[in-house]
């Protein structure tokens, strides 16, 4: 069975070219320049009556760290709200503490909040302090996948990483290696046992400033990971 590609897409036009390609899952953000910010309800709306594909929504209400005012905590509930009332598939969030760690009480919160649909803690793990302690704080919460660069740049860089939180958490939280993944290094990141699912961009990093995936290395993703069982 082919590993499943996740896709990051920043707009509509994203969604369609990820789809053209293969893709099975979407990361449905705004701003992905800077990390992926919560995108509007016009655009979830959008994506809901577009998409045939799972479309997981991005929550996070700003850039720039992920430690939240009560402000900011209260505009991420709405916006789980408004996702589960709107039947999307899936959330992706996560917070930090003050001083790094995982919070595990509020993002807890959001994972009960979000039910029935599942909850992928983001790339902020890869900023927390207190690894491995903070894998296992972010199984507490309930989070069923956790989007990782192994601590590294790159998930080739923290490949070694990876695979030691696949060992560690025992099948109790899917790991779901995400940074600078590309078709030539795929087969590398997922030719380990335990690693069933990618997320990648597909951007062609020859082409500054590019804002949509590359249609032609969605495609070729999509052939490589047929490849590999």
């Amino acid at each position: 069975m082919p590993v499943l590609l996740e896709v990051p897409c920043g707009s509509i036009e994203d969604m369609q070219i990820a789809m053209a390609g293969g893709a099975q899952r979407i990361e449905l953000c705004s701003v992905l320049e800077q990390g992926g910010l919560t995108p509007s309800p016009d655009v979830i709306l959008q994506a809901r009556r577009c998409c045939p594909l799972p479309v997981f929504v991005m929550i996070r209400p700003r850039s720039g760290g992920f430690c939240f005012t009560d402000s900011e905590f209260s505009d991420m509930e709405s916006a789980i709200d408004f996702c589960r009332d709107h039947k999307m598939d899936g959330i992706v969030t996560g917070i930090l503490t003050a001083d790094g760690r995982i919070d595990t009480f509020r993002t807890r919160q959001l994972v009960e909040r979000a039910r029935p649909l599942p909850v992928t803690f983001h790339r902020a793990f890869d900023q927390a302090i207190g690894y491995p302690e903070s894998l296992e704080k972010v199984i507490e919460t309930g989070c069923r996948r956790l989007l990782t660069s192994g601590l590294r740049p790159s998930a080739t860089e923290g490949l070694p990483q990876i695979l030691e939180m696949v060992s560690i958490s025992k099948g109790r939280i899917i790991i779901l290696p995400g940074g600078n993944v590309s078709f030539q290094n795929a087969k590398l990141i997922l030719s380990q046992n335990g690693l069933n699912e990618i997320h990648a961009s597909c951007k062609n990093p020859l082409i500054r400033d590019q804002v949509h995936p590359d249609p032609d290395l969605v495609r070729r993703l999509t052939a490589i990971l047929r490849t590999i069982n």
